[in-house]
């Protein structure tokens, strides 16, 4: 009997091994749950916490696209567009400038004053159309310019009284870019084409009977005639 003791003693230690493996594998479950748990708490916190950033940008957003100032912006920039759209359909050779001093006269014999010009006439150059005065040559010469048309002021502009420069400037290439002042088809086939016009430039001229627009077309090249 006493040597079946320690065999009794083996097989209760050996039976508590199993007990303890349990519980403690139980405990790692248990902690390995919390754990898992923790993690998911955590992720669906940050996911809500997202979702209000998510909403508040977008509550922004929509105030901002429905304040006056995001409208008045919207519209401003559809009148900008429209604007320049405007401008490059009057003036898609170049835009007109404001009278400069008058360049002195030439001393050549065939030198013209702006009143004896004609459609038609031809220059072998053109530096400015407010010249004192010109030298119109054949147009069968080598020529870089050419005076297409002479359009008067109240084709544009309605009254017999002095305009003002800034009103006769703005309907400058209104007037020098229709198709009863140039050649729109032969214009557009040339790259480099630029119409430069002339108008009264101050209230003296117009008082002097000068009250037309003059149609210049230059190019650094010659080219053929351009009168509609």
């Amino acid at each position: 009997m006493a040597g079946s003791q320690p065999s009794s003693d083996r097989q209760s230690s050996g039976a508590r091994g199993p007990a303890d493996g349990t519980r403690s594998s139980r405990r790692e479950g248990r902690g390995s749950a919390g754990a898992g748990a923790g993690a998911s708490l955590r992720e669906v916190g940050d996911s809500a916490a997202g979702a209000r950033r998510d909403g508040q940008a977008a509550r922004r957003q929509d105030a901002r696209r429905h304040s006056p100032l995001g409208r008045n912006l919207a519209i401003c920039a559809v009148i900008v567009l429209a604007a320049g759209v405007a401008g490059w359909i009057w003036s898609p050779f170049g835009r007109a400038e404001a009278p400069n001093s008058a360049v002195p006269a030439t001393t050549q014999p065939a030198a013209s004053t702006l009143a004896t010009l004609e459609a038609g006439d031809c220059f072998a150059t053109l530096e400015t159309p407010w010249a004192s005065d010109f030298a119109p040559i054949s147009c069968d010469e080598s020529h870089t310019a050419q005076l297409t048309a002479i359009v008067p002021v109240e084709s544009v502009l309605d009254g017999e009284a002095w305009p003002g420069e800034d009103a006769l400037r703005e309907r400058a290439m209104i007037a020098c870019q229709s198709p009863d002042a140039i050649n729109l088809d032969a214009a557009a086939s040339i790259p480099d084409l630029q119409v430069q016009v002339r108008w009264p430039a101050d209230e003296v001229e117009w008082d002097a009977g000068i009250r037309s627009y003059y149609c210049f077309a230059t190019s650094a090249e010659q080219f053929d005639s351009l009168q509609p």
